[in-house]
């Protein structure tokens, strides 16, 4: 039966019928905020449905500087080990790690401006152990364009918990909720 495919000659019911066995494709928003204000926590995520969680997050704060911030996961903050680097136009560049602790992100910039944030974690919803996560973030400060910088961190929240909460600390804890906002996807279903 030369030229013959498995398909014809199964007259597609192999075919059709995995379809059905298929994984469906892992992409899901299952949470977001506008207008969180100040230093916020995202609380109450939904860990069923999904494996990976990816977040979009944009947070600023109201002084007339960039500064510090920091993130967390949950419920227990203290699981979280991780590295950064980030490199900035005048302010160079510097890298470290933050054991056992918040992790964190410089610079938050002021108001409106970009600052923003896209993180990844394997295995956020499950029971497993490690659960490795991986994050980039961008500032830019509005006329202040020394300011510029990028960052990049890994690391691992190492709990057994799946994870239900994230924290966020704006620099001078004054993010106005004009600017700030976060969405969740799931990634890899269950």
């Amino acid at each position: 039966m030369a030229g013959v495919t498995t398909a014809a000659r199964s007259s597609w019911g192999i075919i059709a019928s995995s379809y059905a066995q298929n994984p469906v494709v892992g992409t899901n928003e299952i949470a977001y905020q506008d207008g969180p204000s100040g230093n916020f926590w995202i609380n109450n995520i939904p860990t069923t449905e999904w494996r990976d969680m990816e977040l979009y997050i944009h947070w600023g704060q109201q002084s007339t500087w960039s500064g510090e911030g920091y993130w967390a996961f949950g419920p227990t903050t203290t699981d979280n080990w991780g590295g950064y680097n980030y490199w900035g136009w005048s302010n160079g560049q510097s890298y470290g790690t933050n054991i056992n602790s918040n992790q964190y992100v410089y610079p938050v910039s002021y108001s409106n401006y970009w600052s923003h944030m896209h993180l990844y974690c394997a295995n956020a919803f499950d029971s497993t152990n490690t659960k490795a996560w991986w994050y980039e973030a961008g500032h830019s400060n509005g006329n202040q364009t020394s300011y510029a910088t990028v960052q990049r961190g890994a690391g691992t929240y190492q709990s057994s918990n799946p994870m239900q909460q994230m924290y966020f600390y704006t620099p001078w804890g004054n993010g106005y909720y004009q600017y700030q906002g976060w969405v969740i996807i799931g990634r890899n279903p269950k």
